[in-house]
């Protein structure tokens, strides 16, 4: 008996590479082990990784300082009640933007996939004034991570996962919610790259 070879059609399923999975843009999920402190349950958007580095905001934690305290601090009357969020335990002085690209002011930075974050006093004063981002949140403290740190937390200690965030996920719900629905974005993203 003559064996008959297979022509079964071979699909090549794309693999992402570290580069890839860890760019401006996406984000990290906690892993569900990874329980304790500021990063257990936490969703974080990349705006930046390069060789010096790899830097972003935490989304989904409400800070425990009341933003309209903070304002008033600066001299600023801010009434409208948008909630402050932990953007990490670096440089908490700081106020940032993460916002939708509808937006923008002097010193905006574009991300890929329609986001960008703003940082400077005009971006307070356009907000003020009626003109607002389709969607935002506003940061104090950054997260960042040394050239190599995150890569060696992703493939080693197994601690992040990454996902291409939309709009909905990063600015509709908060918590441990948010945390679920980006958990769901991996999974279904980690799917469609074998199917």
């Amino acid at each position: 008996m003559e064996a008959r070879r297979s022509r079964e059609k071979i699909t090549v399923v794309p693999c992402l590479t570290i580069v890839d999975m860890v760019s401006p843009g996406k984000i990290l999920v906690a892993h569900p082990n990874l329980e304790s402190g500021l990063f257990g349950k936490s969703v974080i958007l990349i705006t930046e990784a390069h060789q010096t580095g790899t830097v972003g905001f935490i989304m989904n934690k409400p800070s425990p300082h009341n933003l309209n305290q903070i304002m008033q601090e600066r001299g600023i009357s801010w009434e409208l009640g948008d909630v402050l969020y932990q953007g990490g335990p670096l440089n908490t002085s700081a106020l940032v933007m993460v916002h939708t690209e509808d937006f923008s002011s002097s010193n905006t930075m574009y991300l890929p996939g329609g986001l960008a974050i703003s940082s400077d006093e005009l971006m307070i004063e356009k907000v003020l004034m009626g003109n607002r981002p389709n969607a935002f949140r506003l940061v104090t403290g950054i997260c960042s991570w040394a050239p190599g740190q995150i890569q060696q937390e992703i493939n080693h200690n197994k601690s992040w996962l990454t996902a291409t965030p939309n709009d909905a996920m990063l600015f509709n719900s908060t918590g441990l919610k948010q945390w679920r629905k980006a958990l769901n974005l991996v999974a279904s993203e980690t799917t469609a790259q074998y199917f």
